[in-house]
């Protein structure tokens, strides 16, 4: 499934539709933290082969960047970190069972 804010008919980066919609307009994660690109840092990480082919499929099926995945992933994160320091719980439903996910 492709995020909301990507529109397929135009040719524009998807960063760039994304860094042009207000953080209230960018729909397709809710209650995500939405994080900011001012004060950008460099990172330079080596990683797995099987990571990176994880990540790049990922891009490919959202048609982004691996660039915007990580930046998503790192946002998710932070929300299952604050989820769990919070003392909430964070539960997935799989037909009809519903199951804790547990963070080391």
């Amino acid at each position: 499934m492709s995020p909301n804010y990507l529109d397929k008919t135009k040719q524009h980066p998807p960063e760039k539709l994304r860094d042009s919609l207000h953080p209230e307009e960018r729909t397709d994660e809710p209650n995500l933290p939405v994080l900011s690109r001012q004060g950008k840092k460099r990172l330079s990480a080596v990683i797995p082969g099987e990571v990176y082919e994880i990540l790049d499929n990922i891009a490919k099926d959202r048609q982004t960047t691996l660039t915007e995945v990580l930046r998503h992933a790192i946002g998710l994160e932070k929300w299952f970190h604050d989820v769990n320091k919070a003392g909430d719980k964070i539960m997935v439903k799989r037909g009809s069972e519903w199951k804790e996910v547990i963070m080391p």
